[in-house]
């Protein structure tokens, strides 16, 4: 297994509504995305487009508190960041991983990410999603519910071969 860095992103001042990767070259097998953020507002969610599109995602995920754990289903694939009202200067960790990208069948995703709050508790967040489309992805881009991405908040792209 081979991992090749297609580019990092990193968020200047002044924060970033959105981080894309365009451009994928599909000689690969497998996409890795590595997030370390913050959103400028309480968000957790950092919601990946493919190819330009957010349709036909789906999936279910796990978030465990510490105390307590939850779960849902959701039709966004995302990894999970820090909002600025959680402790100062704390990002918080994803990774993505897109199985079989260049194929043309429908691609299965998985993701795990923390956030951390000094004092008040983390969370943690599992996930398995769908994109139901048989192209193959060229393109992915990170934006935010709402709020942007703060400065030093960076994206790793890496294909595996």
């Amino acid at each position: 297994m081979t991992m090749t860095l297609v580019e990092t992103i990193t968020v200047g001042s002044g924060g970033a509504a959105s981080m894309e990767f365009a451009g994928i070259p599909g000689d690969g097998k497998d996409l890795l995305l590595l997030i370390s953020g913050r959103n400028s507002l309480g968000n957790f969610g950092a919601p990946l487009e493919i190819n330009g599109s957010t349709a036909n995602q789906s999936g279910i995920h796990l978030r465990g508190t510490g105390n307590s754990t939850n779960n849902g289903t959701g039709t966004a694939v995302q990894g999970f960041i820090n909002p600025d009202n959680y402790t100062s200067n704390t990002f918080g960790n994803s990774s993505v991983y897109i199985s079989n990208y260049a194929s043309s069948t429908a691609k299965s995703v998985s993701h795990d990410g923390v956030v951390e709050n000094n004092g008040t508790g983390s969370y943690s967040e599992i996930g398995a999603y769908l994109w139901d489309n048989t192209a193959a992805i060229t393109s992915l881009m990170l934006y935010t519910f709402e709020g942007t991405y703060l400065e030093h908040t960076t994206a790793s792209l890496y294909i595996i071969s």
